[in-house]
């Protein structure tokens, strides 16, 4: 998340520490991310049957069957071609008008299309204060540092 911020707001300035910029961006977005994170997983905790969470990286991995989890919870049907239809037009090259997962667009909204991109963004030391004040959360969401 911090990541697909930084590529979608951020614009180059003449002169500017990229380091720098980034790790003050990031210091700014983690109260924000912290208080997000404990509050949704409060709120999990407390209506448990009325919550679920499907990440990127789960649909990435198997959409057909993690696609139909949020169809079940509602208590819609997920036989026949619902499902796969929905996969397909909302697939990131259907979102991004054709756009191949992979190549990076850093304005665009569905920038690159695939999971675990912030290595090639963030530096060791971002990513050691990001698992510094975040990393609590990554086991509950099924992340790996």
């Amino acid at each position: 998340m911090i990541t697909s911020a930084w590529h979608f707001f951020q614009r180059p300035k003449p002169g500017q520490d990229e380091r720098e910029t980034k790790l003050a961006f990031i210091r700014l977005a983690l109260p924000s991310l912290n208080a997000g994170a404990r509050e949704t997983l409060a709120l999990m905790e407390r209506y448990r049957s009325d919550c679920m969470v499907v990440t990127y990286e789960q649909m990435l991995h198997a959409p057909r069957a993690i696609a139909g989890r949020p169809f079940r919870f509602l208590g819609v049907t997920d036989h026949g071609d619902l499902v796969v239809t929905c996969i397909e037009q909302t697939s990131f090259v259907a979102l991004s008008r054709g756009h191949p997962p992979g190549e990076a667009q850093n304005a665009a909204f569905f920038r690159k299309g695939v999971a675990g991109d912030w290595r090639s963004t963030l530096t060791q030391e971002m990513n050691e204060l990001i698992l510094h004040e975040c990393g609590w959360m990554f086991p509950q969401f099924g992340w790996r540092a």
